[in-house]
């Protein structure tokens, strides 16, 4: 079928002054060719009238070229109805599907028969298209590729992402399956409104309990990764309890289990048990305990702690979690430099000077001619080789005049970070640091910070003044399974310290966390915030920034928590100088502790950087088969090779690398249900319900024995909405052309032989 159209004209005519002005244009030229026949009638009686129509017939070519008519192609196109299928791919759904002790089946599992079946009905007479949500929606081909889990469930954000995909095309219904833990995002209710209004019914497809099952988790395990070798350690764990009224009130036991770690990964027989109780709390929540143990000979350890639950379990793949430790018999040795004494300065060295695991020496830029400091040995200025950073495991910078530094000594710093494993505390302030900025870091320091630095006077003035409200610190993800930042106080172990202190007064530095790099903790919400704790691995070293040396805040709430952060923190950067005693490099995680679904890091740090290499490492988890994992170049860091690999089950991961020589190179990390998705135990049934009734569709609790028969009449209540669209394709150039050719013929053709006439008969 074809359809001619006057495209100039239509567009033309959307101005009215063109409109009035091309019409008094054809009257006027119609009226002048009348005129002029009129006045020829007499000269030429027989052919006044030819003339008359030669004249019209050119006019009428002319308004033909600029009517613009053109040509086109109809076809008519039928537009299928959709169904969408949301899966729940968030992390919840990988808890058991019922309450029974010792259920294997998980969510995930349990909806994948009703979703399959559903699915299969609508596709009769549906378009089928499947999502699966989380933090996110992700179109995909089959509910299968929906397995990837990940810590927070935005229900409500998923149902008004696929309606505003959907706009234009006819949407016949959503469905979701899922347990109904809406955790962050908009309210899923609301999104049911305007689902409504759009004529979309939802049908809820529900999995898991419906009832609280009975389960004891250890959802925490708090030790350091390097204690000294005869001295006293705590170790600390979080309980958690749900459904604890079907447990009893008798306390849970957890045993504490030291072995030893040979070369290749493999534990020995146990040095050292303890055996600590927790209460169990009434109406569920976290409870906690704590040991002193005592660091046995050096070497490389393992903590495996096993809960042991008062009560019935429904889940007891939760139940033991591990972590490993360095133990030595020399003191961690630190470098501590700053521009002036600052309180974080004072109280740092002396907390260091006191503790006898720390060996500590210090440089005070603001100090002139001898002077006497509480450290071993007081420095003029920093070490100028790599041979001469070796005296030390890690250096705590605060707010240091680096202008004072040169490029040769800031080179050597990044050689010993990262060749041999050093650990750096960037500790910016409002004094020296602004002004080191302004002047330019050397490069090497540049390019070991975490983040990029701004040269801007107006937000780095060294008088700058101090806010004058507090803004709160807020721990990022990766900061909140960092035991020693996440601090606790020992008489509560749910609340997190930092939720109970102020926050931080100064004006920080403008700071943008390099790719790669964690932001773990930042300072201020909202519109105010920025980054307060960045930390990223350089080779076999760790780099980490902190934005304001206010950590002696923390001594408001409790004096030994800045003592406990500190102890952690400088362990935590020490940790690639235990890993460089290897002969042909260093294998590591670049964190412990992972939530389910998320990115491990893995980075191999060879000796020698001259040699190139493609190693590839064979990386397991708990319950999968070893799979190998091909590391790659990471720019501008010669030598450090890195791979990414997803923690798609929970425990234990462990890579090995095989390294010239035939040395084999181990690293672990730990991977566990992210705490917001841990809570979702049960079937939010009450939600599910209202979505899917306040949308017009249906709720269906897929264990129900009529959950089958339920599918069938969803399937039969859901009618096609296809439709038939007439769709115009594009113009015919051709003809088009054509058109045009003729026309102007016929005008040249037509005044031509008006021409010839009025020669002819002596009219002109």
């Amino acid at each position: 079928m074809t359809v001619y159209d006057a495209a100039g004209y239509s567009a033309l005519s959307e101005s009215s002054g063109w409109t009035v002005a091309l019409a008094a244009l054809l009257i006027g030229a119609v009226a002048l060719a009348a005129v002029c026949g009129w006045r020829e009638r007499r000269m030429a009686p027989r052919g006044w009238v030819t003339l008359l129509g030669l004249r019209l017939l050119a006019i009428a070519a002319v308004g033909l070229v600029i009517a613009g008519v053109e040509r086109r192609p109809l076809s008519e196109q039928e537009v299928p109805s959709r169904v969408v299928v949301l899966v729940d791919r968030s992390a919840s759904m990988e808890l058991p599907a019922t309450d029974e002790t010792g259920a294997a089946a998980t969510r995930a599992a349990a909806a994948t028969p009703g979703v399959e079946e559903l699915a299969a009905g609508l596709a009769a007479s549906h378009l089928v298209r499947r999502a699966g949500f989380d933090v996110a929606l992700e179109y995909v081909d089959a509910v299968e590729e929906t397995s990837e889990a990940a810590g927070a469930t935005r229900l409500g954000s998923a149902v008004e992402r696929v309606l505003a995909d959907h706009a234009a095309t006819p949407l016949a219904a959503l469905v979701i399956a899922s347990d109904g833990g809406w955790n962050a995002g908009p309210d899923p209710l609301d999104a049911a409104d305007a689902a409504k209004s759009r004529g979309v019914p939802i049908y809820a497809l529900g999995v898991g309990p419906l009832r609280e099952p009975p389960t004891v988790s250890l959802r925490d395990l708090a030790a350091p990764t390097r204690a000294a070798t005869g001295d006293n350690f705590r170790v600390s764990v979080t309980v958690a309890a749900n459904g604890a009224a079907s447990l009893g009130s008798e306390a849970h036991r957890v045993s504490l289990v030291l072995r030893p770690i040979d070369a290749q990964g493999a534990a020995g027989a146990a040095a050292s048990e303890e055996r600590i109780e927790t209460p169990s709390p009434e109406g569920g929540g976290l409870t906690g305990a704590s040991a002193d143990l005592e660091g046995p000979s050096p070497g490389a350890y393992e903590l495996v702690a096993t809960l042991q639950p008062a009560g019935r379990d429904a889940d007891e793949s939760d139940n033991v979690l591990s972590t490993r430790i360095e133990f030595v018999d020399e003191p961690t040795r630190v470098l501590l430099a700053a521009g002036g004494p600052a309180r974080d300065y004072h109280f740092l060295r002396d907390q260091l000077h006191r503790d006898e695991q720390f060996a500590c020496d210090v440089l005070l830029q603001s100090a002139a001619g001898a002077v006497t400091q509480d450290a071993g040995k007081v420095l003029t200025s920093l070490p100028a080789t790599a041979d001469e950073w070796e005296a030390y495991d890690v250096l705590v910078a605060i707010d240091f005049d680096w202008r004072q530094v040169d490029a040769s000594t800031t080179a050597a710093l990044a050689e010993w970070v990262s060749s041999r494993g050093g650990g750096l505390a960037f500790v910016a302030g409002n004094v020296s640091t602004p002004g080191a900025v302004r002047a330019g870091l050397e490069a090497p320091l540049r390019t070991l910070l975490p983040v990029t630095l701004r040269d801007d006077p107006l937000a780095m003035g060294s008088t700058a003044a101090a806010v004058r409200d507090a803004r709160p610190v807020v721990l990022s993800t990766a900061g909140e399974s960092l035991d020693w930042l996440n601090l606790r106080l020992a008489g509560d172990r749910t609340t997190s310290v930092w939720r109970t202190l102020d926050g931080f007064y100064a004006t920080t530095l403008p700071a943008e966390p390099k790719p790669g790099a964690a932001v773990l903790a930042t300072l201020g919400e909202g519109a105010t915030q920025s980054p307060l704790l960045v930390e990223q691995l350089y080779g076999a070293g760790r780099v980490d920034y902190l934005a304001s040396p206010e950590t002696w805040r923390l001594r408001t709430v409790a004096p030994e928590l800045f003592t406990e952060l500190y102890v952690g923190w400088l362990r935590s950067l020490t940790q690639g100088r235990l890993l460089g005693a290897a002969a042909e490099g260093s294998l590591l995680f670049d964190r412990r502790r992972y939530d389910l679904g998320e990115l491990m890091t893995l980075r191999y740090v060879a000796r020698d950087p001259s040699v190139a290499i493609t190693p590839t490492a064979r990386v397991a988890g708990a319950a999968g088969a070893p799979s190998e994992v091909t590391l790659v170049p990471v720019e501008g860091q010669p030598g450090v090779y890195a791979a990414t690999v997803k923690a798609s089950d929970t425990g234990r991961w462990t890579a090995t690398l095989e390294v010239a020589g035939g040395e084999r190179l181990t690293a672990t990390a730990e991977a566990s249900l992210p705490a917001l998705e841990n809570e979702t135990r049960v079937q939010n049934v009450a939600l599910l319900r209202d979505l899917a009734e306040q949308s017009g569709g249906r709720y269906v609790d897929l264990a129900d024995p009529q959950a089958s028969a339920a599918l069938a009449e969803i399937i039969e209540a859901t009618p096609s909405l296809a439709e038939t669209t007439i769709d115009l394709g594009p113009p015919d150039e051709g003809f088009a052309e054509r058109l045009s050719r003729w026309s102007l013929g016929v005008m040249a053709g037509a005044l031509l032989l008006e021409w010839l006439l009025r020669r002819a008969w002596r009219l002109a």
